[in-house]
């Protein structure tokens, strides 16, 4: 209780960047987008924690999770999108529980339910679904596996479409980070871009003890705990530790130097083309963008470099979340929008969004437990199709 409590005060010095998020547009509630019709849009849900007959269960006060539910959730995320005629969506990790009995078929069950709940082979207008890894997959899948399956649920252009690609220079889809990582960039339509970033690369969830991302993550928490270890049988609590030290425990993971060298270098390259980049981490990387509730316990280890690194890039509008159930919204000293999701398990029918783009910013227009919101662009004009 003292941690939680301590925590719920750290929160509260977030109150600034609420405030930002308010006078820059980031209001909840009734919302009105622009009146012209989107330039695109692309959709995005967080945290299903589908678990198949664990039925459902409060977890602490006020709060329940629907296990048994959370396929139907994600049903009707599907559903909604290809009414809608949403080409991509992006879904922000954690799409099973640790408890599943049975992963790789709840795994797959939740993917095809994002997608429109039919085989890829059968649908009129194919959806490409972006995963994140989660704490949740890296608990259930080796990260190898994870990215054979995320590879998996983008459709690869036919073999005319990926000559012409090669012919007249044309980037591809998806670009996977160096070596065998989970990060990567998206060009989703003309003028637009997606940084897919994995926020457990320096984790030692689904890894070897042996391999070097993991030996640094334990380095990372001996350092930074400073030899407050969590009680028997619970490594994931942050009891002892206060603040934004609560983020310190195998829950939360970093992106590293190497991934973030790389997103600067995307950035970069972003910010020449006059692109306009849209975000996308497990765990939030902004301490306003955080419920009351998490504290400092939800945060990526180095939320800090990262955010900085963001708001050094004109390209980058905004940046979405998950992790935190509760949700979140906060804008950056360097007026970058963050939007943490509301988590589909502990929703009763829809907690999912799609986000329209328009030349004046994007407008989220949230389903069920999600709220919409306008986000207003950092720049004077938009990029579109």
């Amino acid at each position: 209780l003292a941690a939680l409590a301590e925590g719920e005060l750290a929160a509260l010095s977030a109150a600034p960047a609420r405030a930002r998020g308010l006078l820059a547009g980031g209001w909840q509630g009734p919302v009105a987008g622009p009146g012209a019709a989107p330039l695109w849009a692309f959709g995005v849900a967080a945290d299903v924690q589908s678990a198949p007959g664990e039925g459902e269960r409060q977890v602490s006060l006020g709060v329940r999770r629907f296990y048994d539910g959370a396929l139907g959730v994600a049903s009707a995320a599907g559903r909604d999108w290809a009414s809608s005629g949403v080409r991509t969506s992006v879904a922000l990790g954690d799409l099973v529980d640790r408890r599943v009995t049975e992963p790789a078929g709840a795994f797959k069950a939740v993917i095809n339910a994002l997608r429109g709940g039919q085989p890829r082979e059968s649908l009129s207008a194919p959806l490409d679904l972006h995963c994140l890894g989660g704490n949740h997959e890296l608990e259930n899948f080796a990260r190898g596996d994870l990215r054979r399956i995320f590879s998996q649920t983008v459709g690869a252009p036919g073999w005319w479409e990926g000559a012409l690609q090669r012919l007249v220079g044309s980037p591809p889809l998806v670009s996977w980070g160096p070596g065998d990582v989970l990060y990567r960039e998206v060009r989703p339509a003309p003028g637009w871009r997606f940084l897919i970033l994995d926020s457990y690369e320096i984790s030692y969830l689904g890894r070897d003890s042996s391999e070097a991302q993991a030996r640094e993550a334990a380095a990372w928490l001996d350092r930074e705990r400073g030899g407050v270890r969590p009680p028997e049988g619970r490594p994931f609590s942050p009891a002892g530790l206060r603040g934004l030290r609560q983020r310190f425990t195998p829950l939360s993971g970093g992106f590293g130097e190497a991934q973030l060298r790389w997103a600067s270098g995307r950035l970069a390259d972003a910010d020449r083309s006059g692109d306009s980049v849209v975000i996308f981490s497990h765990l939030p990387v902004l301490h306003g963008a955080q419920s009351f509730f998490c504290g400092g316990f939800c945060l990526a280890w180095d939320y800090s470099e990262a955010s900085a690194l963001f708001d050094a890039h004109r390209s980058v509008q905004a940046v979405f979340a998950g992790h935190d159930h509760t949700g979140g919204y906060a804008v950056s000293p360097g007026g970058v929008h963050h939007v943490t999701l509301y988590g589909m398990v502990e929703a009763r029918s829809a907690a999912h969004g799609t986000v329209e783009c328009h030349e004046e910013g994007l407008f989220l227009k949230g389903r069920g437990d999600l709220p919409s919101r306008w986000l207003r662009s950092r720049t004077s004009s938009g990029k579109g199709t």
